[in-house]
């Protein structure tokens, strides 16, 4: 049996996808300036990248259960960390490279200042009524559209290959 890792594939690049080592913290500062100038890098992706590509957060296809009726009650969920970090694992900048080893290395240079914050671990925590609940951050804004896939990134890595998240 092969596995798709064990698979090699001309021209394709390679992705690293940092991600949030805490539950709940603020953003004080990232910085990807070494990442973009690490070597066989095309591209390292921030929230502020995906903002400026117009991506909404993503939203759920329906709006309601579809058995009771009853809406949800779900805030939208960001592509990226901000302003702000919810969850352990929570995306942040997203490095692609032309092999995954370049990826690591360079995901390694990527600098995030995180202050963290209390976080909340139980749903009466979560419902108390005391619990201040804190702002989406500002990529979060949520736009519907007929259809999210459709919507094309302006932000394209000049590396004469097909990235990750390049379909057709």
């Amino acid at each position: 049996m092969a596995y798709l890792d064990d698979l090699a594939f001309e021209g394709v690049s390679h992705a690293v996808l940092l991600r949030s080592p805490h539950a709940h913290a603020r953003i004080e500062r990232t910085d990807v300036s070494a990442a973009r100038a690490s070597v066989g890098v095309p591209a390292v992706l921030t929230a502020q990248d995906v903002t400026a590509d117009g991506l909404s957060p993503l939203a759920l296809p329906v709006e309601a259960n579809t058995r009771t009726g009853q809406p949800f009650s779900l805030l939208p969920q960001p592509l990226f960390g901000d302003d702000v970090v919810r969850f352990v694992g929570e995306p942040a900048p997203l490095i692609i490279a032309e092999t995954h080893a370049q990826a690591l290395d360079a995901a390694e240079r990527v600098e995030v200042d995180y202050a963290p914050a209390q976080a909340v671990v139980t749903p009466d925590e979560a419902w108390s009524p005391r619990r201040r609940r804190s702002p989406m951050p500002s990529s979060a804004r949520w736009r519907r559209s007929a259809s999210p896939i459709s919507m094309a990134p302006r932000h394209r890595p000049e590396c004469g290959r097909r990235c990750a998240g390049e379909f057709g």
